[in-house]
């Protein structure tokens, strides 16, 4: 991954450039989200306990979004809230688009089932899984008569 080496600067010139290598650097790591699962679903946190959930992250169609922790209910939604920013004595509206999911009532667009989330699950525990699951086999060579050497292996 490319990086932007800004320490030991007291200034450092926030250019086009640098804006889009530090922007290409985040969707890189965004695409990460595409080693979950297809649909929605929950990357950390989000642990439900007393009718409630906590922050955490989760996935809608491939973005990685906050999750704003709350009191549980059927669905939940994206979002939206745009800042303006003052640099220098200029105003730039809408300079800042932050995103994120919490519980919202509504049905229909712009709307997801809870239960629909699913937790993915780590590598740790996606070894443990197939490690498990494995029947105890092992393969022995056995050479019945009139075989050649190596001709033959059974499975028990």
């Amino acid at each position: 991954m490319d990086k932007l080496n800004i320490q030991g600067f007291t200034q450092y010139p926030l250019t086009k450039e640098n804006l889009l290598l530090n922007q290409n650097m985040i969707l890189l790591t965004a695409r990460l989200a595409a080693l979950g699962s297809s649909g929605n679903y929950i990357l950390s946190g989000c642990t439900e306990a007393g009718g409630a959930v906590s922050d955490g992250y989760v996935v809608i169609a491939g973005e990685i979004l906050p999750f704003q922790a709350g009191i549980k209910i059927a669905t939940v939604a994206i979002v939206e809230t745009n800042e303006s920013a003052t640099i220098s004595g200029t105003t730039y509206e809408n300079a800042r688009v932050k995103r994120l999911v919490k519980f919202a009532s509504g049905s229909g667009s712009g709307y997801y089932n809870w239960a629909d989330f699913k937790r993915i699950k780590t590598l740790a525990e996606l070894e443990t899984l197939v490690n498990n699951s494995r029947p105890n086999v092992y393969v022995q060579p056995t050479e019945p008569a009139g075989a050649q050497n190596g001709d033959f292996w059974v499975i028990q």
